[in-house]
């Protein structure tokens, strides 16, 4: 009889959690959570473990935490990685310096067999069983057998591509459109506003993208158009929700609302924004949305600026 296979799941948020919950119809799921309040924990199927180390027999990685604590976390499992295959599902950019999920990780640990799991999806449906769409990117797909017989996310729908940045990306930059949608409703803008934003947003992913090496067509696919109509149109969004808040915030406290809860699109919009003067890119809403929350520019004159900007 054959072991059972061991996944590792580093971060035991929402989203650690909803998928550890699918895998674990077929596997051990072992989680790492930091905020553990004890040393180890069961839920169900799922162990919840506060020592980074007890993952390190894992035959296949996860890392579910907020792109902003890629870097960390992969520093802190360094001693223990032993070359296993390892799937990312963060949606963000590195602040300072723009960099993907997999680049920090190759950067830190150096060659790894990586794939990125994106789409639209919010982790409660997927953990109530509602069925969803992913893009699982491998930079190479010969690399697929490393993955096949492990994951496995019964309900959910998986299409393979070999774009890893396009699929990371649109991930990444949807989160900052989701934000200016927020905006735009806060201020009453209205739905055909919102639809404008959506397809200029859609072009300056496409525009970033091409400067990165991803293939257009991935931005038209689950983890580009899809998460990007579902997070910039539902208030189950937190970075539609964030952009709500930014507008109601008469006080200019944008840090406190930050520091409430996790936005991925604030490290994001600084990330893309950097690789918008990095590469000469005039993109409307990459650039609004950062000065909104970094330079505390007024929403309204940040969405009067979209109004008279020509769509890239």
């Amino acid at each position: 009889m054959s072991r059972q296979k061991i996944v590792g799941i580093l971060g035991g948020g929402k989203w650690g959690s909803s998928l550890g919950g699918k895998l674990s119809q077929s596997c051990r799921v072992k989680l790492y959570c930091r905020d553990l309040n004890a040393d180890y924990q069961k839920q169900g199927e799922l162990e919840y473990f506060s020592n980074i180390e007890e993952l390190k027999g894992s035959d296949l990685l996860m890392m579910a935490v907020p792109s902003f604590a890629v870097k960390e976390v992969a520093q802190r499992f360094q001693p223990f990685y032993s070359g296993q295959p390892i799937v990312g599902i963060s949606k963000g950019l590195e602040q300072g310096t723009g960099l993907l999920s997999s680049q920090i990780i190759q950067e830190v640990w150096g060659e790894t067999k990586y794939a990125h799991l994106s789409g639209p999806s919010f982790a409660e449906e997927v953990s109530r069983g509602f069925p969803a769409i992913f893009s699982l990117a491998l930079a190479d797909l010969n690399l697929q057998r490393y993955f096949q017989n492990i994951i496995d996310l019964e309900g959910l729908k998986i299409q393979l591509t070999e774009d890893l940045v396009g699929v990371q990306l649109g991930g990444a930059l949807k989160n900052i459109i989701a934000i200016a949608a927020g905006i735009s409703e806060a201020l009453g803008y209205g739905e055909n506003f919102r639809a404008m934003l959506i397809l200029q947003g859609l072009q300056e992913m496409v525009s970033l993208g091409k400067k990165l090496g991803a293939q257009e067509k991935t931005f038209f696919g689950p983890s580009g158009l899809g998460d990007l109509i579902l997070t910039a149109t539902s208030r189950q969004s937190r970075n539609y929700r964030l952009g709500i808040q930014l507008v109601e915030n008469s006080q200019n406290k944008t840090g406190a609302i930050i520091e409430k809860d996790t936005f991925e699109g604030v490290s994001t919009a600084a990330g893309a924004y950097f690789l918008t003067r990095k590469f000469n890119l005039r993109l409307p809403i990459i650039e609004g949305v950062y000065r909104v929350i970094y330079e505390n520019k007024n929403p309204k004159e940040f969405l009067k600026e979209i109004q008279e900007s020509d769509i890239c």
